[in-house]
């Protein structure tokens, strides 16, 4: 009764049916009622003859039930999953596994430490030829005397470097000042006037000569206008007199820098 109220906690049990083998039944019922304190009642069987074992069947079968479960699954040995076995396949896995991992490292290092001491050959040999160019370098030192010649060649350079800029400086206007001037004023011949001095500075034009009388040498300075190098040039002093001989004689000088 205390193993079937510990297992049936929400069923009260209110009756109790008897059937023992071998037993005075009607004292069993007295005792048992008495003590347990419910109702004890004996089973009463229609045919008689049964011990308890067939009694139980015959009941079990007139109340329709397939079987009596007398070793319920709450009862059973619970099975441990991590049992003896289990354990040692899982460290003889663990085992394979952990020699897998070893050999891949292994291989891998194995590769590496050759890459390794290839590398480190080629520094080696790196080095040897980087100490043999350096000893080369310090033996290998320009002599004093090419020393002297190059010096001297920059020098020389230099010389004609400079005698080149002094040519560049005389550009296109300083040409036409010397060249053209000249061919104008020779496209300028006249009977009447003979020029005896010519002065071209830049800009500056002073000519001095003889005319044949005062009035042609306004004359032969308009015809500047139709010469390309003396177009535009003006004069800021213009003088005419006659010398000892009485020759007309003319002098002009110009603006410096005023061209048109």
């Amino acid at each position: 009764m205390d193993y079937l109220s510990s297992q049936l906690k929400q069923v009260q049990i209110n009756k109790l049916i008897l059937c023992c083998d071998d037993e005075d039944s009607k004292e069993l019922q007295k005792e048992l009622q008495d003590r347990l304190n419910i109702n004890v009642e004996p089973l009463q069987l229609r045919n008689g003859g049964y011990q308890s074992g067939g009694a139980l069947a015959v009941e079990a079968y007139e109340h329709g039930l397939q079987g009596i479960n007398l070793y319920p699954e709450h009862l059973q040995p619970k099975k441990e999953w991590f049992d003896l076995n289990l354990i040692v396949s899982s460290w003889v896995l663990i085992s394979f596994i952990m020699m897998i991992i070893y050999g891949v490292y292994s291989y891998q290092n194995n590769t590496l430490s050759g890459e390794i001491s290839k590398l480190n050959h080629e520094s080696n040999t790196l080095l040897t030829e980087k100490k043999s160019l350096d000893q080369k370098l310090i033996a290998h030192k320009p002599s004093p005397a090419k020393i002297a010649a190059i010096s001297r060649l920059k020098e020389n350079v230099k010389t004609k470097q400079d005698s080149l800029n002094v040519i560049n400086s005389f550009d296109d206007e300083k040409l036409e000042g010397y060249s053209g001037v000249m061919s104008s004023l020779a496209n300028l011949n006249s009977n009447e006037i003979s020029l005896n001095s010519i002065q071209i500075d830049d800009n500056k034009l002073n000519v001095q000569g003889y005319a044949r009388n005062p009035e042609v040498v306004p004359s032969w300075v308009g015809q500047f206008k139709d010469e390309l190098s003396l177009v535009g040039r003006t004069f800021e002093h213009l003088s005419i007199g006659r010398d000892d001989k009485d020759n007309v004689i003319f002098s002009l000088r110009s603006i410096p820098g005023n061209k048109k």
